[in-house]
């Protein structure tokens, strides 16, 4: 368990740091103040990040890289499992030189409440934030979509490649009148 405040720095190119979400109880909560996690020194920063299996991570604010550096490196993967809770927050960033990579895995759940869905490539407008290339989202996978707020899938496209995309489970919770629009069939 770790508690209080301080700097994360994060591991270097031949040796990542590994943050695995646990906790003692089923659900556990990440809370950064600025949500920025600071990588200015070492420019060489690779972080590893994993919801366990039968957890369930709350993001209370987003996870952003400080630095576009393609020397970065960010892994963040969903088990199976487990279940990722966005609310409006975001994982990664939209630079064209960064390296965050999502994954999540069959069996995995993802909500959000982002206006702007699960995927894109501009920070601000999704629960993740990365090139298409790094982002690998199953299609065995459930993605709920729960804002209080007019909302939008995005158009993320699965793994397994299919044509159109599919996903196994799709659940609908969103509060408002407008609901939530399909972006891609």
């Amino acid at each position: 368990s770790v508690t209080g405040t301080g700097l994360f720095v994060g591991g270097s190119s031949p040796s990542p740091s590994t943050i695995n979400f646990t906790g003692g109880a089923a659900s556990v909560s990440y809370n950064a103040a600025p949500s920025v996690m600071a990588t200015t020194s070492p420019v060489n920063v690779k972080n590893n990040f994993f919801v366990t299996s039968g957890k369930t991570l709350t993001l209370l604010t987003s996870i952003l890289p400080s630095s576009s550096s393609t020397s970065n490196n960010w892994n963040f993967t969903v088990n199976t499992g487990a279940t990722l809770v966005c609310g409006t927050n975001e994982i990664g960033t939209n630079a064209v030189t960064a390296r965050t990579g999502f994954t999540i895995q069959t069996g995995a759940t993802l909500k959000t409440a982002n206006a702007g869905g699960v995927w894109n490539t501009t920070t601000g407008s999704a629960s993740i934030t990365t090139t298409a290339a790094l982002a690998s989202l199953s299609a065995g996978a459930t993605y709920e979509f729960n804002g209080t707020a007019a909302q939008v899938t995005s158009a993320f496209a699965t793994t397994p490649a299919a044509t159109p995309s599919n996903v196994a489970n799709m659940v609908i919770n969103n509060t408002n009148a407008a609901g939530v629009t399909l972006s891609a069939s």
